[in-house]
This record gives C-alpha cells, structure tokens and sequence, in this order.
C-alpha cells in the first residue's frame, strides 16, 4: 500500500460518509472515488486505506490499472488478477488461464479472509467488476477520473464523488505545505486559493513551486497567478503538469466532444445551457446534449440547474487547446453563433448579454 500524504487536508465530510456506509452496510464491498482531473482522488483513496486498515487484518492489494495511461498500457483484469493470485500465495502454473476461472479462484481466496484492496486510476466498469471480492468482508476502494457507471448496480458497491475543496480545506492544505509562511500572508493565500479554484493538485504545484525557490514570496506566485488572467500560464513551470494531468481525460474524448469542450471558453462564464453549447458548435440540440453528457461521464462538466460549469482551470486548459489546434474562422463563426442566442439569455440589453458581448469582442 503507498504510503499516506503527510499533508491530507480536509475531505473529513467524505471520509465520514465512507465511515457511515460501512457502519450502516455491512454487506458494503466497494467505495468508488471519482471526481475531476487533479482533484485528489488517489490522496484520498490511500487516506482512507490507512484508516481502514485495521479492520481488515489479513492485508492489503494495490494496483494501478492505468486505465487513461497515454502509452495505451491499460492494465486487463486478467492482468490485475494474475498480480494479486500471485500475491495471495498462488503458484504462476496454478493460475487459470481464462478471465472467469482466475476471477472465481481471486473471489474463493477472498471469502475467507478480510483485506482491503485498492484500484487506483479505473477506466470503467468492465474494468473493475472482475476485481471485486464476492461473499466475505473484503473492500474495495477503487478510483476513476469518470463516473464508473456500473458502481452503483451491485449490492454492496457505493460511488463517492469527490468535489474540488472548500475555501477552509484549501487554506489547511496550503498552512500543512508552507507552514508560518502561509499564515503570514493570508491575502495572498486567499488568491491562490481563489486561482486554483480549490483544486489539491494546483495547490500543491504552488506550494512546491513556492517551496523549491526561496526568493518567491506568496505575494510574488499570487501576483503572477492573476495577472495571468485565468490561463495556466500563471504556474509558471508547473502548467505542463496541470496539463499532463487534464489531457489524460481530454484524450479520452471522441472527436465530436473534444471540439466542443475546446469551444465551450469562448462562451465568457462558467457556466452555460445546453442551447447555448449547441450554437457554439453549430449542433443539433441532441447531439450537443449527447456530446454534454460524454464530456459530464469523463467530469470535464457538471450539470447542475439546467446548466453545465466548467472548473476554471479546465476552461483555461479548453482555451489553450482550442487556440492552438482550431482554426480562426471556426472560432469567429462559434462567436457570431453565440451573438445570435443572446435573445435566449435574457435580450441584447440584459446583463449577461452585455457580458458576453463585451467578452466575444476580443474573439472576433
């Protein structure tokens, strides 16, 4: 098992409603974390284990089933299951040759015993299902950076979903990395909380980045964060790691949805209906609904009241990438679409039109 951050912050609600489910479910064999790129998924998922681990005395299994590796090296259940046989005292020549034989022999090891196993970094269902233990008082803790649509079916399989963290549990995060530092600037701690947008992964890349260069003052990287203006610029270096981290669930996309997730910055809020989203991509309402929901299953987008928002750091990242492969004119032509819905966001005097008309200008 990795070994636990030393500087978890936060997420106590989580961990108590994790606590909750095994207290109040005893038939409870799988939590599945996901949540949105760089979010802590994997941070938490060990956090737990360790809490965990007492309650289950005859050990623990990890594996990470690189499920969105950008190599392609997605690991097979037949894999997983052979490493964890392996584990479990089985000789390599007694191991079944077929999926279902090893996934029986995994499941009839584990009824008797109690142990705790963890997926990181799932791509789907079909990946996991052949992983989960059967009778017996294992669990699983599994994450994914999409919604493991199958998680909720079986008896005993709950899903938790992971938001970005609370102004309070950001300035814990950042007090555990920088320590006096932080607490001596607290205006400029409220700014890089505020440009991260509560995302443990971003936080991090500041404190180290802060940490690594000791001439760097908290007021020097929030000064730099915003006048970056929202891009991802503004981490200096550590943009290619926020970048690494967000294109595993980009390059997940089919085409369709990736151009339109490179659209969506053009539009100069947050948030946006499904109408507005199909005008930037001068789509059919269905099809940009359909195209919605695959960027929500991959947690690029949530819905929420009719709408759909978008993590600012996720839109900086869409904006870059929408500069560099899209071409101009398509561009242009997603702002004049967007012009032509302004009657559906309240008339051409409203203030949310008078946003994004002052926003688009700079498109055109």
């Amino acid at each position: 098992m990795p070994a636990d951050h030393p500087y978890f912050a936060g997420r106590r609600g989580v961990v108590a409603a994790a606590a909750e489910l095994l207290a109040g479910d005893r038939r409870t064999t799988a939590l599945a974390i996901d949540g949105m790129p760089g979010v802590g998924k994997t941070t938490l998922a060990v956090h737990l284990a360790h809490l965990l681990a007492g309650r289950y005395p005859d050990g623990q299994l990890h594996a990470d089933l690189r499920g969105f590796d950008s190599g392609g090296a997605v690991m097979t259940p037949t894999e997983a299951l052979r490493g964890f046989l392996w584990s479990l005292g089985v000789a390599p020549a007694a191991i079944p040759a077929e999926l279902h034989g090893q996934a029986g022999l995994y499941r009839s090891l584990l009824a008797e015993r109690r142990m705790l196993i963890l997926l990181d970094n799932c791509r789907d269902w079909d990946q996991v299902r052949h992983l989960l233990p059967g009778t017996g008082g294992s669990l699983v803790i599994a994450t994914s950076r999409r919604r493991i649509t199958g998680a909720s079916g079986p008896a005993g399989a709950h899903p938790l979903h992971l938001d970005p963290l609370t102004d309070v549990e950001a300035r814990e995060l950042l007090t555990r990395w920088l320590g006096d530092a932080a607490a001596a600037d607290p205006a400029a701690v409220d700014e890089i909380i505020a440009r991260c947008g509560g995302l443990p992964l971003a936080l991090a890349l500041v404190a180290t980045r802060t940490l690594g260069r000791p001439g760097l003052s908290l007021p020097a990287v929030a000064g730099e964060l915003a006048a970056a203006d929202g891009r991802l610029a503004g981490f200096g270096d550590a943009h290619a790691d926020l970048e690494t981290a967000f294109s595993w669930s980009y390059r997940a996309l089919t085409p369709e949805a990736a151009r339109l997730f490179r659209l969506l910055p053009l539009h100069p809020t947050g948030e946006l209906s499904t109408e507005t989203a199909a005008a930037l991509g001068g789509l059919p309402l269905r099809v940009a609904r359909g195209l919605l929901a695959e960027l929500g299953a991959q947690l690029l987008v949530q819905p929420g009241d009719g709408r759909w928002r978008m993590h600012d750091l996720l839109r900086a990242y869409a904006a870059d990438l929408g500069e560099e492969h899209d071409d101009p004119a398509q561009r242009a032509a997603a702002v004049a679409r967007v012009h032509e819905v302004l009657a559906w966001t309240g008339g051409t005097d409203s203030p949310m039109a008078r946003r994004i008309r002052d926003r688009l200008r700079g498109h055109r």
